[in-house]
């Protein structure tokens, strides 16, 4: 099922290694915070991140998307390439319609 955009970025499937190397403030977005972040629509729960925060979520991000191809194969979901920080608001157990 897919997590509501109101889901704390420490349960979008992080490790606890991944959640401990976010900033502070990074730790304190959620799921609509991210997808806002990758899409550059103004948050104001974006106004205050520097660019070490960020940093942080692209560092752990990609290391998270990456961590899901494998799981998956070589797969994408979107046309970025290594994925941005909206990878982490993807939902890791997406119910399969047949």
């Amino acid at each position: 099922m897919t997590k509501p955009n109101s889901t704390p970025i420490d349960q979008l499937g992080l490790s606890q290694d991944q959640i401990n190397r976010l900033t502070p403030a990074a730790k304190q977005l959620t799921k609509g915070d991210l997808l806002a972040l990758s899409a550059k629509k103004d948050m104001p729960a974006l106004h205050n991140l520097t660019l070490k925060d960020i940093k942080s979520i692209e560092t752990v991000m990609s290391e998270f998307q990456a961590q899901q191809m494998a799981a998956a194969g070589d797969v994408s979901c979107c046309t970025c390439t290594p994925c941005c920080s909206c990878c982490a608001a993807a939902d890791t157990e997406p119910v399969r319609i047949v």
